[in-house]
Formats: structure tokens, C-alpha cells, sequence
């Protein structure tokens, strides 16, 4: 366990002075992806549209005419509130909140031409506590929280396949919610010679996922390229192992039990067979999780694998 000895981040420092984690390409949009204005929250128009389908009904200046514009002024004020309430805790940040200095990297000893030598030197696997400055950890934490349960949210699930290369799995996944790029480079720019892909992982009450090595490949410009680094950082502050979904790792003997750690990164060679706990807390267990790939086919599937594995699997 390597543990990060810098002093975190202060909210004045953080204004300054810090340089975004490297990009293999720029953003599509070419857009700071910068907090927006929020929605219009005036009841009055959409009250007084609503009460002139009713004149036909009510006339004005009747009890009953002021009792319905006063439910309908409550009405609007009452879901513009919530609405301008969900846009403001959706997109507080922008892409210069989740900035980390390049330094802060090296003294969490992960200098880019590291990687892998440091995980041929554990074993194949290293955890690293404090990955991120506290400051950016609890912005992404809060992100991840804010995303759309119904919208946002996908259900990944697996059944028993072994012609498939799969197994028995299920908890929730996003690749696409606000600044979801500026997080995700947050861990390319660990190795960014090589493809990576990245999702927002969820885990409730029960959710797990069975013993596995996550040897899949991936089509990429049509060049085919297999997973080499998996990597997970946590999110969910306090967990402990009574809250379930810790890491197990099969690489060693007997295995070992990861508590997912709050702001703690862990990496490890592909394959390696381990599995998810079930989740035990009612809290949602948060995770940023994905892998780095190299070109070409680096190990055998199933003999009837004819596909490739989903990112989210």
C-alpha cells in the first residue's frame, strides 16, 4: 500500500497554480464545459397560461378563480424550485474543478513510465490511499452522487456464460453524465500511451460480482486490443468491511479482502481472478472503474468466444 505523503489541496490553492492531467485529444466540443446559467425560475407566465385555459370556466376575480391561481402559482414555484435545485448540484463544477498539479502524481510515486514496473514489483497489484487531493476526490464524490438514477444510470448485468467469457454480475454503470471527461482523464493520464476506457460504477444493497480475471478484448479503430491494467479509485467516504463490496484478490494465498477505501486507487495486471462482495450497506458504493488496453489478442479466450466484452463488464 503505497500511501501519499503531500499536504492536500486548499480551496485558495486550488484557484491557482494547477495544471490539467494530460490529454492523449481534446474535448469534442472544444468547450471549459463551465457551469452553465440555471433554468428560469418565473412562475408567473406559466401560472397565467394555465389560468386562460380556465377563464372559459372560471370568472375572474371569483373565490374560485383566486383559489386556482393561487395552487397554480404554488404548483410552478414549487417545481421550478426543484429543478433549478437539481441543475445547481448537477453542474456546480466545471472541467478547471477537477485540475490536478502533475506533481501531485509523482509523489504518489505513479510517474507515467511507472505504472508498470510498479505493479511488476507488488505482484501484479498496488493499492495507492489518497490517489487524489482531497479537494477533487469530494467534487467527483458529489458528481457521481448527483447522477440521474433513472436517466444516467445503467443496469450491467451477467448470467453464468462461460461460452461468453462471462459471469454472474449486476450493479449500475455510466460512461456519460456532467464532466464526466474531465474525471475520466483524471486516470488515463496515468498511462497515456496506451487506449483507455473508463465508467462511474454504483453498487446498492446485494449487488456484486462473482469470481472472474476480466480478460476481454476490445475493437478499437478496428484493430483488435485486449484489457492490460484494470483500475478502480472509491468514492464512498467511511466504508468498512462490515458495509460489504470489498475487493477480493485470488492473486495471493489466502486471498486478500480490499476495503474500498474513500480516495483510494487500485491497479492490477490483467488477468488476475478476483470478485466484488455483496454490498451489505444501505449507502450506494461509488467507484470510478475502467482498463487500459494494448494493441492485439495477449491471451486466449474461451475456445466459442466469437465477441467482444462490454466496457462495463
Amino acid at each position: 500500500v503505497i500511501q501519499n505523503s503531500s499536504t492536500s489541496l486548499t480551496a485558495s490553492s486550488e484557484s491557482s497554480g494547477l495544471l490539467s492531467a494530460p490529454r492523449k485529444e481534446s474535448d469534442p466540443n472544444g468547450s471549459k464545459n463551465e457551469p452553465n446559467e440555471g433554468p428560469n425560475t418565473s412562475s408567473s407566465s406559466s401560472s397565467s397560461m394555465a389560468l386562460s385555459k380556465f377563464k372559459c370556466v372560471w370568472k375572474e376575480g371569483t373565490v374560485l378563480e383566486q383559489r386556482l391561481r393561487g395552487m397554480l402559482n404554488a404548483a410552478a414555484n414549487s417545481v421550478s424550485s426543484s429543478i433549478a435545485t437539481q441543475f445547481q448540484q448537477r453542474c456546480s463544477f466545471g472541467r478547471s474543478h477537477f485540475h490536478v498539479p502533475y506533481q501531485w502524481f509523482f509523489d504518489n510515486s505513479l510517474q507515467q513510465e511507472d505504472i508498470r514496473s510498479l505493479l511488476d514489483k507488488n505482484g501484479g497489484l498496488v493499492k495507492i490511499s489518497n490517489f487524489l487531493p482531497e479537494i477533487v476526490a469530494d467534487r467527483i464524490f458529489q458528481t457521481l452522487d448527483n447522477i440521474d438514477p433513472d436517466e444516467e444510470w445503467q443496469v450491467t448485468e451477467g448470467n453464468n456464460e462461460p461460452e461468453h467469457n462471462n459471469i454472474p454480475h449486476f450493479f449500475y454503470s455510466a460512461k456519460s453524465f456532467p464532466n464526466h471527461h474531465a474525471i475520466f482523464q483524471l486516470l488515463e493520464c496515468l498511462v497515456p500511451t496506451m487506449e483507455a476506457s473508463f465508467s462511474a460504477g454504483r453498487y446498492l444493497q446485494g449487488h456484486y460480482i462473482d469470481p472472474h480475471d476480466d480478460r476481454a478484448y476490445k475493437d478499437i479503430a478496428d484493430v483488435p486490443h485486449s484489457r492490460s491494467i484494470a483500475a478502480i479509485l472509491y468514492l464512498t467516504k467511511n466504508w468498512t468491511k462490515e458495509d460489504g463490496g470489498c475487493l477480493v484478490d485470488y492473486g495471493t494465498q489466502p486471498e486478500t479482502h480490499y476495503v474500498p477505501e474513500y480516495n483510494s486507487l487500485v491497479l492490477f495486471r490483467v488477468p488476475r481472478w478476483h470478485s466484488v462482495e455483496p454490498v451489505q450497506s444501505d449507502r450506494p458504493r461509488l467507484s470510478i472503474f475502467g482498463w487500459f488496453f494494448e494493441e492485439g489478442r495477449l491471451y486466449d479466450l474461451n475456445a466459442d468466444e466469437e465477441t467482444f466484452a462490454s466496457d462495463d463488464d
